[in-house]
């Protein structure tokens, strides 16, 4: 049975090997202390939110209601700077912040050709509706990647929101 936590790892650790004879096997002892630590120290572990920051909030939270159906929620006030949450049921939350000038955050994508997103940076997302799906953000004018998996199940579309944050759809058959 794998330790509970970075006590436990540490005490488990200590009887079961011996001491280190090198630099070199310290440092691989210490890394797994620390890496086993780290994970021990999260139990229940949900995604809570996802967050984009963007020039223009009200542009891109009616492209994810239109496109993707996200639904807004109530999103408490921060002053000083436009902020919408947007739900998608039953439990992901989008945020969306705007940009601050003085960040020097990006405002270009790093890629900016569909057919790079599998191996970019993305969000997926999965519909029972595929196929429709597609053909409808195509009469949208939104350019896309389509491939499907190595398992030859599981079709995927790739594209970009209005700030060209990367997006993936995946093909879902509901039981």
């Amino acid at each position: 049975m794998p330790p509970k936590n970075a006590r436990d790892y540490t005490i488990a650790t200590h009887h079961r090997t011996k001491s280190p004879t090198s630099i070199s096997d310290a440092i691989v002892v210490l890394t797994e202390l620390s890496f086993t630590a780290i994970m021990a120290l999260a139990e229940g572990v949900l995604l809570n939110h996802i967050a984009r920051e963007t020039p223009d909030v009200k542009r891109l939270a009616a492209f994810y209601e239109e496109v993707l159906g996200f639904q807004r929620v109530q999103t408490p006030n921060f002053g000083g700077f436009e902020v919408v949450w947007l739900s998608l049921p039953p439990s992901f939350t989008l945020h969306l912040i705007e940009r601050n000038p003085l960040s020097g955050s990006r405002s270009e994508p790093f890629v900016r050709d569909p057919k790079a997103l599998p191996r970019a940076h993305h969000v997926c997302l999965s519909v029972s509706n595929f196929d429709s799906f597609v053909q409808a953000l195509k009469e949208k004018g939104i350019e896309t990647f389509e491939k499907t998996q190595p398992d030859g199940k599981t079709k995927q579309v790739f594209f970009f929101d209005p700030d060209g944050n990367g997006l993936e759809v995946s093909s879902r058959v509901d039981p």
